[in-house]
């Protein structure tokens, strides 16, 4: 009979300390057999242990949990950022695919017109200009007498300069 209460009790205590699952079946092992002959304060110094081995399991199962979290925020940013990059990663392969398909199509007309006039392709007469261009005379005059005017002044300042620099000698 006190075995059956001190097993009760213990059941009790284990009740009193939330635990559940796989925790719990450690505990329905035991018997009123194995307590036979066990005091009363040996049973409560059983308890006690018992009650501050499921503390510290609680504590370090919190812990685990709060690394965990942490883990999972870190992975989770991660994932934001890999789905980011294959975003745009996505983008720039489908603006790649349409200038190749651009590409292609513009060879096709090309390779179309060359098999079409036997390999020598015809310039259009209007991407041909009926005026040859060259330089105007008028042009070069201009520029020439800029050109001149400009290293006749810097000649001068050039010159200035150096009667400065004997005469301070």
């Amino acid at each position: 009979s006190s075995d059956a209460l001190l097993l009760a009790s213990i059941e009790q205590e284990i009740g009193a300390l939330g635990v559940c699952g796989g925790q719990m079946t450690v505990f329905q092992s035991l018997s009123p057999a194995r307590f036979s002959g066990v005091s009363s304060a040996e049973g409560k110094r059983v308890i006690g242990d018992m009650r501050n081995n499921l503390d510290r399991q609680v504590k370090d199962a919190q812990a685990q949990q709060q690394v965990l979290q942490e883990e999972i925020q870190g992975l989770s940013a991660q994932i934001d950022r890999l789905n980011y990059q294959r975003g745009e990663y996505d983008r720039q392969r489908a603006q790649a695919a349409s200038v190749y398909q651009q590409l292609t199509l513009q060879k096709s007309v090309v390779d179309n017109i060359l098999r079409q006039s036997g390999g020598v392709a015809a310039v259009s007469a209007d991407a041909v200009k009926a005026k040859p261009v060259s330089p105007s005379a008028r042009m070069a005059a201009i520029i020439g007498g800029v050109g001149g005017f400009f290293l006749g002044a810097l000649a001068a300042l050039g010159l200035d300069w150096l009667k400065k620099v004997k005469r301070n000698a």
